[in-house]
């Protein structure tokens, strides 16, 4: 029998344990809120500046003003733009975090995502807060740095908080402690700067293979039914964001031409931070429907209707940012001068290609990748159509049970037929 089948329940907490483990989950909250609603004024005046570091786009401050005011906005806009656009993060995390908390604070795994989706929220601006204490502000770096490095934990206990496999949490104690010996015991044989290079390559590669390999080995190997849905909300969640974050980080950077002018620039910059904020607010959203199990079976539905509406979204999005720089540059060569019609026309057309263009890639992706649901669909649109026509009863049943065989693919088939009343058996 192969393994994996037989439900591991999550590690409960109880007693002390668990008031402490709740407690320490309220301090580390309190804090996290409080260095990040001190932190948005200085990420708001950052952003009033119009540094040439917002996102994936680098401009002169003075290109940044040029393109906003192409598109009739002020600093103040965008700064409150960017500004808001970190705080529905917090609270998305805060909020969803919260609710797991009240769920889930007795299992392990559950207070731990929670935490873990609260300080993402918190340190999400990602700015020192001003008039800070050193101490304070050394706090607030080790708060951060703790989440970011605990996040990478997740894949090895997900989602019954055991570590899979095994050893991996002697792995992960290792590595955290080679960790801190960097700053806690600098100079000293602890400290992993000081260790020869091939082993701290070695480190690095066997714990970034583990926790990359983890999740599969434990989705073959180990997981139930259930398990496994859990695995497909969050892997699925966590394949998005990162493909987002590369797409926004690597690839639309390296288009040519792509933020040649300040008006593109602006409208590339506002397009990828609002599908950057969409895709990684799936991670605490998946977390959520993971760990309640509410509607756990709905993700193949998901799955597809994030491949119509996400690959329908990046392509309406690449080509009005086309067709504005194209109507732009006519506009230009014909009456030397940029025009407002250029982005109205570019609207009005990405409004007329959306319902056509979605029902043309929702017909590709069910016939691409859901090939079986693609060919049960059209096999019943087939049979509806003879339905119209057939009145053979023996070839009406004949078709029915091939229809039934065909899209539903059962071990056997029949069909019973009720005799109308009056007539003997």
């Amino acid at each position: 029998m192969r393994r994996g089948l037989q439900p591991q329940a999550p590690i409960h907490l109880r007693g002390n344990v668990l008031l402490a483990a709740r407690a320490a989950w309220i301090v580390l909250a309190v804090f996290g809120t409080v260095v990040d609603l001190t932190s948005l004024p200085v990420y708001y005046h950052h952003a009033l500046s119009l540094h040439g570091d917002h996102c994936c786009v680098v401009r002169h401050p003075a290109e940044w003003r040029a393109g906003l005011h192409q598109l009739h906005l002020t600093p103040v806009i965008y700064a409150g733009f960017l500004v808001g656009s970190q705080i529905v993060m917090s609270l998305v995390m805060l909020l969803i975090g919260l609710v797991i908390f009240l769920r889930k604070s007795d299992e392990w795994i559950g207070l731990f995502i929670s935490i873990e989706l609260v300080s993402f929220g918190m340190v999400a601006a990602n700015t020192e807060p001003a008039g800070y204490p050193a101490w304070l502000l050394a706090a607030a770096d080790a708060y951060n740095n703790a989440a970011f490095l605990s996040f990478s934990i997740i894949p090895l206990v997900f989602p019954n908080g055991r570590f899979v496999p095994r050893w991996s949490k002697w792995l992960v104690a290792f590595a955290m402690l080679a960790a801190l010996g960097s700053s806690l015991a600098a100079g000293t044989p602890l400290d992993s700067s000081r260790w020869p290079e091939a082993v701290n390559v070695l480190l690095a590669v066997l714990v970034v293979g583990t926790i990359l390999l983890s999740p599969i080995y434990r989705y073959v190997r180990v997981s139930n039914r259930v398990e496994r849905e859990q695995t497909k909300w969050v892997m699925f969640a966590l394949v998005v964001a990162i493909t987002a974050f590369i797409l926004v980080g690597a690839v639309i950077p390296g288009i040519p031409g792509i933020t040649a002018h300040p008006l593109q620039a602006v409208l590339v910059d506002l397009a990828t931070q609002a599908a950057l904020g969409l895709a990684f607010a799936l991670v605490p959203l998946a977390f959520a429907v993971a760990i309640l199990r509410y509607k756990l079976w709905d993700i193949d539905l998901l799955i597809n209707r994030t491949l119509v509406y996400g690959s329908l979204t990046l392509s309406l999005v690449a080509l009005y940012i086309g067709g504005v720089i194209l109507l732009q540059s006519l506009f230009s060569a014909v009456s030397g001068q940029s025009s407002d019609l250029a982005i109205a026309i570019a609207t009005l057309g990405i409004a007329a290609l959306f319902n056509p263009w979605r029902h043309r890639l929702q017909a590709f992706i069910d016939r691409r990748f859901y090939r079986r649901k693609y060919d049960a669909a059209r096999t019943l649109a087939a049979f509806n159509a003879r339905l119209r026509d057939e009145v053979n009863m023996d070839q009406l049943s004949d078709s029915l049970l091939a229809v039934a065989h065909d899209t539903m693919q059962p071990a056997s088939v029949a069909l019973w037929l009720r005799e109308a009343e009056g007539q003997g058996s």
